[in-house]
């Protein structure tokens, strides 16, 4: 009489770390930070050095001091991640950052209007940032729960089975000119857009790096000098030299 035994070595780890959902979200946050690193760490770095960016020499290292930065980064992310990831983890890592951007893009938009509502006196300002404060976490909570769906982590497996996320080509001589001239179609519709945006004067407007102020600091975007000319005129001579 044959017994079958069942091998539990095999079964599946319980731990909160190993779910492919934690760790998309613990990636998003990775890419995020990692972004934050370069983007705003290293020039703030150069500024706290008394490096000045705008000569040849400061501008140059600068570039290279974020080249390095990028390539340290994506070394380490891929470390962590592992040379076989769970299925799902990369593609998983791509939407949840795409959705906390979102989130964060929603959060600034309510608490603008928080900010308006307070400085119109319809609102106290406690009340404008606590209601600015609810709605980024109703929005990143909402982005989290969503993540979290079973139906989301089959849509985002279905979604790295079509091999967006690896390197490795799947018959890569079929339909090889077809492929290049999606991309060169791509690129066309880009640059015209890109082309479009600079001959109208859109990319010219606003501050010239691309930051978003936040709301409740006293921090606001100028896009005319008339829009602070009164304010500037009601200053001492030795502040307004300063502005």
């Amino acid at each position: 009489m044959a017994v079958a035994i069942k091998n539990t070595s095999g079964a599946p780890s319980t731990s909160l770390l190993d779910r492919p959902a934690v760790m998309s979200l613990l990636g998003a946050l990775f890419l995020l930070g990692a972004l934050g690193l370069v983007f705003e760490g290293v020039p703030a770095l150069w500024d706290w050095l008394g490096i000045r960016t705008t000569t040849i020499l400061g501008g140059g290292s600068l570039a290279v001091a974020m080249l390095v930065a990028t390539a340290a980064l994506l070394v380490l992310g891929g470390w962590l991640l592992g040379s076989k990831p769970t299925p799902g983890v990369k593609a998983g890592i791509f939407v949840g950052t795409i959705g906390l951007l979102l989130a964060l893009l929603l959060a600034r938009w309510a608490s603008l209007w928080c900010e308006y509502w307070v400085d119109a006196g319809t609102m106290s300002r406690p009340t404008g940032m606590i209601l600015a404060g609810v709605a980024a976490a109703v929005f990143v909570g909402g982005i989290l729960y969503g993540l979290y769906e079973p139906w989301t982590q089959k849509q985002v497996l279905r979604l790295e089975e079509m091999g967006w996320f690896t390197n490795a080509g799947y018959k890569p001589l079929q339909g090889l000119r077809v492929r290049r001239l999606t991309v060169l179609g791509i690129l066309l519709l880009v640059g015209a857009g890109i082309w479009t945006l600079y001959s109208h004067g859109t990319l010219t407007r606003g501050a010239t790096d691309w930051k978003m102020n936040i709301p409740f600091t006293g921090t606001v975007a100028l896009t005319h000098f008339g829009d602070v000319e009164p304010w500037l005129k009601g200053l001492p001579a030795e502040r307004k030299s300063r502005v």
